[in-house]
């Protein structure tokens, strides 16, 4: 029997990784060259390269496999990757910057990528969506900025050796994007708290029955309105301090434990012991005042929890079955 190389195979992993992440460098570099001359379309075609090159070099790395479509002719290239990976084999099919984005969330679910941005890159990635304005190539050129540098922290790459002589840009670009954040959300809370004080002094004292009704009314708000494949949870506004609704990803894994043999001649039996649910937060709403976030980043500067959170099925409410859940999640793999 034939026992394949692990060391030549390491070897060509870590070449392939390596060829990626150079290859994603050179694109963002040429945006960010691209954006200094005004030269917009260019931006908007050349930055989500970047970033489906930098996605497939954490799959890479993981497992080549990871960067195989989920199709029948796609067979010859998945046995290649599994058996003796190499990115230069002629026979290799890759997924796109879409499903890069759906494995790095499967992946990676503690990573924060905003929805918004993944569809705004995959459209203009797939041609869907006009790329020749200096406002839209800006959108497209900070959101693929906001994922290579959360990629670039997952793989341990220097920020320096990535953008070269372009550092400079990239990081006047992503402070000017945190500022714009804290002006947004900044503006949203001083509109949410002038409008309920005059809603306050033109309701009277029919005011704290109208707040009952509409705490009530936070519990029947639509998940999908703010995002593809979420939940909501209850959690106190920021700004007036309400019962409002926080929405996000959610992930269930399934605890399996062993109960101890009778006897000798009998095996530990494997149980369902329970679930540990984690849920990843990325927009909120307050009927109340009607102060509403959109974004990891916005609900992060809103001081409201943004990162990876540990819950109980209660917490999503009735309607949440997590065995159900995770049996519809993986049957897209299938």
């Amino acid at each position: 029997m034939l026992i394949p190389d692990q060391g030549g195979e390491d070897a060509a992993v870590r070449r392939g990784e390596r060829t990626l992440i150079a290859s994603a460098s050179a694109w963002m570099q040429e945006a960010l060259l691209a954006w200094s001359e005004d030269d917009f379309r260019k931006v908007s075609a050349v930055a989500p390269l970047g970033v489906e090159h930098l996605g497939k070099a954490v799959l890479w790395r993981t497992a080549p496999i990871l960067l195989v479509p989920l199709s029948r002719d796609a067979e010859l290239a998945l046995f290649s990757l599994a058996t003796k990976p190499d990115l230069d084999d002629p026979r290799l099919k890759t997924i796109g910057l879409s499903g890069v984005f759906e494995r790095l969330l499967r992946l990676l679910p503690a990573v924060a990528i905003d929805d918004k941005a993944v569809k705004r890159m995959v459209g203009v990635r797939n041609g869907a969506m006009h790329v020749g304005t200096s406002s839209t190539s800006r959108n497209v050129l900070l959101d693929s900025l906001v994922v290579c540098r959360v990629l670039l922290e997952h793989l341990g790459h220097d920020l320096k050796e990535f953008y070269g002589e372009h550092l400079s840009s990239a990081r006047g670009l992503m402070d000017a994007k945190r500022t714009e954040v804290g002006d947004r959300v900044a503006a949203k809370r001083a509109k949410a708290a002038r409008d309920l004080a005059n809603l306050q002094e033109r309701m009277g004292i029919r005011f704290d029955d109208w707040i009952d009704d509409k705490e009530l009314e936070a519990e029947e708000l639509s998940p999908s309105d703010f995002g593809t494949d979420l939940w909501g949870m209850e959690q106190d506004c920021p700004e007036c301090g309400h019962r409002g609704r926080l929405f996000g990803r959610v992930e269930a894994d399934p605890q399996i434990e062993e109960r101890p043999p009778v006897d000798e001649t009998t095996p530990p039996e494997a149980y369902l012991a329970g679930w540990i649910i984690e849920f990843y937060p990325e927009a909120f709403m307050c009927c109340v005042c009607e102060f509403t976030l959109h974004g990891r980043d916005e609900v992060a500067e809103a001081s409201l929890p943004s990162g990876r959170q540990q819950i109980t099925a209660e917490d999503l409410g009735g309607e949440f079955d997590p065995a159900a859940y995770t049996e519809q999640r993986n049957s897209r793999w299938n």
